[in-house]
């Protein structure tokens, strides 16, 4: 019995040898290639779809959307509607990220060009409040 066992053991650890040498791709990173799942660019001239190792396809976008900071509730809602029915209809097999990198701004847009001095002034305001560092934001979105 515990020959049967003993052979059992080392039968499998054979198995699982031979299985961990048969695999397409390395478990362990030897190179920058292997860090990434990357395989090629499918389309470089028509927006780089990237095929990855596996065979799925990959591809990134940046966009801008609506400032939802500012909307009410119910523009919200009407937002998240549309964006869920779009979504649903890819079905399984999808998997979508979505990314947002803020970084911040600095300086304030100067133009001279304004039709009456109060323009001017409300300008000016602004200018002066923009001026304060660490306290305004650019988002850039990324899918």
């Amino acid at each position: 019995m515990m020959f049967a066992i003993a052979i059992g053991c080392v039968v499998g650890a054979c198995f699982y040898w031979w299985i961990q040498s048969k695999q397409e791709h390395a478990t362990i990173a030897k190179s920058a290639s292997n860090l990434v799942n990357w395989n090629h660019i499918e389309e470089p001239v028509s927006g780089g779809i990237i095929r990855l190792k596996g065979g799925g396809l990959m591809a990134s976008y940046h966009y801008r959307g609506k400032d939802l900071s500012g909307a009410s509730e119910e523009q919200r809602n009407q937002f998240t509607h549309q964006l869920n029915d779009f979504l649903k209809d890819f079905g399984n097999g999808f998997g979508f990220y979505f990314s947002t990198l803020r970084y911040p701004v600095m300086g304030y847009t100067q133009s001279n060009h304004f039709p009456d001095a109060v323009s001017y002034s409300i300008d000016q305001e602004r200018s002066e409040i923009d001026s304060v560092e660490g306290k305004h934001y650019r988002s850039s979105k990324y899918l």
